[in-house]
């Protein structure tokens, strides 16, 4: 039996429904994580413990910290093949409308006067897309990407 690859799946900024898409999958994708996939990390779904190496990791959601950007950054040292998964990691999807408003105003709307001083992620000037920040090797597209889109990447990745 070949050694199973290993998947890690990296959330950034995020509103979950790329990991709902995900699971979603049900038993077609516990099939595969049973017999050609090893979940190394995915913090919404599963596992946080830091990783050494993956085979393929999805990175889902927005680098819109600065915290992202070294979690995206690390990853892709880790990562033979890295995944844009889906529309806000690829071109900003909904949050990329932050753009239009400064971090203070956006801290302000959200926060008001009472904007933490601590434990807050220190936002990066401007939305980019991934592939700004690290080589991206495929694109999925989608908010959120169909299911029988992940599951030809997933055949193509595994094939």
């Amino acid at each position: 039996m070949a050694a199973k690859a290993k998947l890690a799946i990296e959330d950034c900024s995020i509103c979950g429904g790329c990991e709902i898409a995900l699971a979603d999958l049900g038993v077609p994708l516990l099939k595969v994580l049973d017999k050609q996939l090893d979940l190394v990390y995915a913090p919404i779904l599963a596992s946080a413990i830091e990783y050494d190496q993956a085979d393929v990791t999805f990175v889902i959601g927005t680098i819109r910290s600065k915290h992202d950007l070294e979690r995206v950054q690390a990853a892709r040292k880790k990562s033979k093949v890295l995944v844009s998964f889906g529309t806000c990691p690829s071109t900003g999807g909904l949050i990329g409308l932050g753009n239009l408003s400064t971090n203070q105003e956006l801290l302000a709307r959200a926060y008001g006067d009472k904007v933490p001083t601590d434990g807050t992620p220190e936002l990066l000037d401007r939305l980019e897309p991934l592939s700004k920040y690290v080589k991206v090797d495929y694109v999925i597209p989608g908010c959120p990407p169909p299911g029988p889109v992940i599951k030809q990447l997933l055949g193509e990745l595994l094939g």
